[in-house]
């Protein structure tokens, strides 16, 4: 039995033999029955149903089970360059009864074809239906210089999200690691991991790793020039083998760098690592919640509120860094949070999403979140009135609101499912749902290149632009529309409430506070906040073309 025959036995059937030689065959994404006959052996009798009478067939549903073409592209089980002419009849008999083909030309050809229309047409039908859209996209025309807004209407555009070069350019001279008395420790930091270069004292490290942490041993990382947070995991490695590298730097066996010797037994290195790792953290974490592809814009404001917590106690405690740098960090904090990262929007949202429902916001932002909503439900028609009414009783928990079981939902529910089932006829809902919609950054409009370099193997480079588009336009948009597997929509719910129980436990505190003016910068200022553009473009060519070689070691 060849891979392909094995995957479909897997994946797509479930075969019961009977002694009336009939084969009971049900599909395991649409669970549609079928009984074929059965002459010798369950390939055999696979092979039958592409041969058989329609009458064969008896799912009410979906009688051609369409839904395993799909999970053939959505799911990308079969690789169009890997399809044989003894499988074919196989795979496509399975997916669409009415085509009957003998090679992978077909299955690649006619039946890619049909589903790629398919997929087309529906997310052009759900794009008319739509009643608000969000638009993500890396430029504002089209090949040929036409507004990309131009073909939805600009009325019913509620955001639009993309990069910004001069705002993140910006963000470049606001990197914490560019602080000098954080460069300073990343750099100590990647000289003792450059320890496992030393074949002998990488040898010794490691015996010493086995001996203190057996088999949860984690190895020394170098932080990749092209992917935030890694000087982040750098750090944390180094942490984890604390013990391990004092041990390591204190043997007689092999010469040990003094460099390195030194910063391991420096307690003042680890303390100040310490306060970096526990400072870091919610950036690191809160970018890679808000990178998700169900990810809100009332994430973005609990994450600025668990960074500006931490940046209060950095500079109400004795810190291991100097005065001067904890309140320039202050300052940078305080500027990206109102200059760039939260708007009106983001507070809207937060005080609509049950799960959070203002927690936290002062006065002040209370009062900017309203006049958005109240802006929302004037260009929707709305009864302004009645919606600022239903909205008061909704962060008060009051009159139809207040329901302690519905409130306990909200933790375990998708937003926006909250919404429409208990609330679908409150005045508050048709705002309520589109502000929950909105996506807090571009980066699923960023993750379609990941889908074309899954597509890009040794074996699919040999199709043509055309059948890489359709695939990847198919997989995509099936992604998107949730037609998967069931069991990868139970593991993105999961993921999903995992996310949100993690932002839950994060510290509400007021984003916008009066004794923060003395921290406030004016952004007409030239002068760089600690890297200036020659210093961060001379430094990182360089530090990125040493951590290329150290990696490639």
């Amino acid at each position: 039995m060849t891979a392909i025959c094995q995957r479909v036995l897997e994946h797509v059937i479930q075969i019961d033999y009977h002694q009336d030689k009939n084969c009971h065959v049900n599909c395991s994404l649409c669970y549609t029955p079928f009984i074929v006959p059965c002459f010798s052996s369950g390939l055999q009798a696979l092979r039958n149903v592409g041969v058989l009478p329609e009458e064969y067939f008896a799912c009410e549903k979906d009688p051609w089970c369409k839904k395993v073409s799909r999970y053939h592209y959505g799911e990308s089980v079969f690789q169009l360059g890997e399809v044989r002419d003894v499988d074919a009849g196989v795979v496509t008999s399975l997916g669409r009864v009415d085509l009957l083909i003998g090679g992978r030309k077909t299955f690649a050809g006619p039946l890619l074809d049909k589903e790629y229309e398919r997929v087309m047409e529906s997310v052009k039908s759900d794009i008319s239906k739509a009643k608000a859209l969000t638009i993500e996209t890396d430029g504002w025309t089209n090949t040929r210089t036409e507004g990309i807004v131009n073909f939805f209407g600009a009325g019913r555009v509620l955001l639009l999200v993309t990069d910004n070069a001069s705002a993140m350019k910006r963000a470049w001279r606001l990197d914490i690691t560019k602080l000098p008395v954080f460069r300073d420790l990343i750099s100590s930091a990647k000289d003792v991991v450059k320890i496992r270069k030393h074949r002998q004292l990488n040898a010794i490290f490691k015996s010493k790793q086995k001996l203190n942490y057996g088999e949860s041993a984690s190895a020394l990382v170098l932080p990749s020039p092209t992917r935030f947070g890694g000087s982040y995991l750098m750090l944390v490695s180094l942490q984890k083998n604390k013990v391990a590298l004092g041990e390591t730097v204190l043997t007689d066996a092999t010469e040990v760098p003094a460099a390195v010797k030194t910063t391991v037994l420096d307690d003042a290195f680890w303390e100040k690592m310490s306060f970096f790792l526990r400072f870091m953290k919610p950036v690191v974490e809160g970018t890679h919640l808000i990178e998700a592809d169900d990810a809100k814009l009332s994430h973005m404001v609990k994450i600025c509120m668990k960074i500006k917590d931490l940046a209060n106690e950095a500079l109400n405690e004795d810190s291991v860094i100097p005065l001067g740098a904890v309140q320039r960090i202050k300052s940078a904090v305080i500027h990206r949070i109102t200059k760039f990262c939260i708007f009106d929007i983001h507070l809207a949202t937060y005080l609509i999403d049950p799960v959070f429902a203002g927690e936290g916001l002062s006065d002040t932002e209370c009062q900017r979140a309203i006049e958005v909503i109240e802006a929302i439900a004037a260009h929707l028609k709305e009864n302004t009135e009645k919606v600022v009414e239903n909205l008061a009783q909704f962060t008060t928990k009051t009159n139809f609101y207040d329901n302690e079981k519905m409130w306990k939902r909200a933790l375990t529910l998708n937003s926006i499912t909250w919404w429409d089932f208990y609330c679908k006829n409150q005045p508050l809902h048709p705002i309520a749902v589109r502000l929950l919609s909105l996506l807090p950054s571009a980066c699923p409009c960023e993750r379609i290149w990941s889908e074309y370099g899954y597509v890009h193997n040794k074996v699919r480079n040999r199709l043509n632009n055309k059948k890489v588009e359709k695939e990847v336009a198919i997989k995509h948009n099936l992604n998107l529309s949730q037609q998967c597997s069931e069991a990868e929509k139970k593991k993105r719910a999961e993921l999903s409430a995992e996310r949100e129980k993690i932002l839950k436990a994060y510290p509400s505190v007021f984003l916008f506070d009066e004794s923060d003016s003395e921290f406030s910068e004016d952004e007409n200022d030239p002068r760089p906040l600690w890297t200036s553009d020659e210093e961060l473009e001379n430094t990182s060519d360089e530090e990125n073309e040493e951590d290329l070689e150290n990696i490639s070691d």
